[in-house]
């Protein structure tokens, strides 16, 4: 019991370590989405004005008004809302860079993008909603934009979202370890089949980027 203590203190105050998922455009096919879940797809803090009074309510439950606003401020940043009528339920972002980027602490470059930081409500788990929300968020980065390839990246005790990735069909392209110094990330490393990647990072920005094939 104490190794666990001291393994999940390590793991979520020191070391990160995280499954990068990913697929093709080539590889994947579009999914046909559930009429009965409906996801709308925003680019701009305009568009989040346009958005139902208690849908905006229950985001921002969930989020800070700033850090919203921020993102969708953030050129090539989408977010899409699962909604039950005028009920929020879930939520998913993506990003497709126009030039070189780190975000959450990861890099990507123009003609790819990452998906990141989904939710859904509690009470409507295990209802194949997170499923929709990579189905929609997938068929627009790879159908939609100009990305010829998406990463998601997966904290490894979360076995649900993993579980739920891998039977979606993305595969495993390597392993991201996040350092982590007085509550902040300060090193991110990237371990993929042929050569290793340092991201240091600050303060959410990245200063510098090291290859060690």
């Amino acid at each position: 019991m104490v190794i666990n203590q001291v393994t999940d203190f390590a793991q979520n105050k020191i070391f990160k370590p995280r499954t990068i998922l990913f697929t093709t455009r080539e590889k994947y096919e579009k999914v046909d989405l559930d009429k009965e879940i409906n996801i709308i797809t925003i680019s701009s803090k305009g568009g989040l004005k346009e958005v139902d009074n208690r849908l905006r309510k229950g985001l921002r439950q969930l989020s800070s008004v700033e850090n919203i606003e921020s993102r969708l401020g953030t050129q090539g940043c989408f977010l899409y809302l699962a909604t039950d009528g005028d009920i929020l339920i879930g939520y998913y972002w993506s990003i497709i860079p126009q030039e070189p980027v780190s975000h959450d602490s990861f890099f990507i470059s123009p003609g790819e993008a990452l998906l990141f930081n989904a939710y859904v409500r509690p009470q409507f788990r295990r209802q194949g909603i997170y499923t929709q929300l990579l189905a929609k968020a997938h068929n627009h980065v790879l159908i939609n934009s100009n990305a010829y390839m998406s990463y998601t990246i997966v904290e490894d005790r979360n076995k649900p979202s993993l579980r739920a990735n891998n039977e979606f069909g993305l595969d495993k392209y390597g392993k991201n370890y996040l350092i982590k110094l007085w509550g902040r990330n300060v090193l991110s490393i990237v371990s993929y089949p042929d050569f290793i990647s340092i991201l240091k990072v600050w303060r959410g920005e990245k200063i510098g980027h090291v290859e060690v094939h």
